[in-house]
């Protein structure tokens, strides 16, 4: 298989480029891999419009690092 890796400006790779016909072949075999069950399609509409309406619940990593780290548990 050739695959192809995308990467960022800091050379951490961020996707896989499989070409078509491989896919095709992978599909074939597993055919449930385009089927995105309705229960997790739901939950994630549901947050991502939670996020549209919401911009400001949004944390960066580093203050929720941040703030689990200085909370007493």
């Amino acid at each position: 298989m050739s695959l192809q890796y995308l990467q960022d400006k800091n050379g951490t790779t961020t996707a896989v480029l499989i070409p078509i016909d491989e896919w095709k072949r992978i599909t074939e075999k597993y055919n449930d891999l385009e089927e995105i069950p309705q229960w997790q399609k739901k939950l994630i509409d549901d947050r991502l419009n939670h996020l549209k309406e919401n911009p400001q619940s949004v944390t960066t990593l580093e203050d929720f690092l941040i703030d689990i780290n200085t909370k007493d548990v």
